[in-house]
C-alpha cells in the first residue's frame, strides 16, 4: 500500500492568555465596592461550596502576616539558614492552603513594613493558585504613594497589574453609575 505522507503546516503559535488572579476595585468612598467584593464571595457558595475563602480588612490581615512572619522566624532554628524571604515565602504558603480565595477590604499601603514585604506575599499568593478580590479608594498606580523609597514598591504594583482593576463611578451619592475596568501601567 501507498503511504500517505503528512503535509508539513507551519504551527501557528498560539498567545498564551493570562488569566486574571482576581479583581481589584477602586472607587470614592460609597460607590459600592464592599457591596460588589461580598456579592462575589458569597456567589462563590453555591458553585465553589468547598473553596477555602477568606473575607478580611487589609490592615488586619497585614497585621497578621507581621506576626505570623515573626512567629515563623521565632521556631524555626537560626543554625539551618532561614532568613526572612523564608519566613515569607513559607506563612505565604501556608495562608494560601487556607483561603484560595482572599477578599481584601480598603485595600491600602501605607506603612514601609508593609510595602517591603507585600510584593512577595503576592507573589507567592498567585504562584499558588490564591484569587484576590480587593476594594480600595485609591487606584493601583497611586498605592503607597509619596512612600519612602517607593520606586521598590513599583514592582508590587505591576503584581496587581495581573488581576483586573475596576473603576466604580457615582452617578449620585446613592447609585453606582457604572463599572469600568482600567487598564492601568504603572510608572516610577
Amino acid at each position: 500500500g501507498e503511504e500517505e505522507e503528512e503535509e508539513s503546516k507551519p504551527t501557528k503559535k498560539k498567545k498564551k492568555m493570562m488569566m486574571p488572579r482576581g479583581f481589584y476595585l477602586h472607587g470614592s468612598p460609597g460607590s459600592g465596592k464592599s457591596m460588589c467584593m461580598d456579592a462575589l464571595h458569597d456567589s462563590f457558595d453555591d458553585t465553589l461550596d468547598s473553596m477555602p475563602r477568606r473575607r478580611v480588612h487589609f490592615h488586619t490581615f497585614m497585621q497578621e502576616m507581621h506576626r505570623r512572619i515573626h512567629e515563623w522566624k521565632q521556631s524555626t532554628s537560626k543554625e539551618d539558614g532561614s532568613h526572612e524571604a523564608d519566613a515569607i515565602t513559607e506563612v505565604a504558603r501556608q495562608v494560601s492552603k487556607e483561603a484560595r480565595l482572599l477578599c481584601f477590604d480598603e485595600f491600602q499601603v501605607t506603612d514601609i513594613a508593609d510595602a517591603l514585604i507585600l510584593g512577595r506575599i503576592l507573589r507567592v499568593l498567585f504562584s499558588e493558585g490564591t484569587v484576590m478580590i480587593a476594594t480600595s479608594n485609591t487606584p493601583p498606580s497611586e498605592l503607597y504613594a509619596g512612600g519612602l523609597n517607593r520606586r521598590d514598591f513599583m514592582s508590587t504594583i505591576s503584581i496587581i497589574g495581573v488581576i483586573v482593576v475596576f473603576e466604580l463611578l457615582m452617578r449620585s451619592a446613592n447609585s453606582v453609575e457604572r463599572a469600568r475596568p482600567t487598564m492601568e501601567t504603572a510608572t516610577p
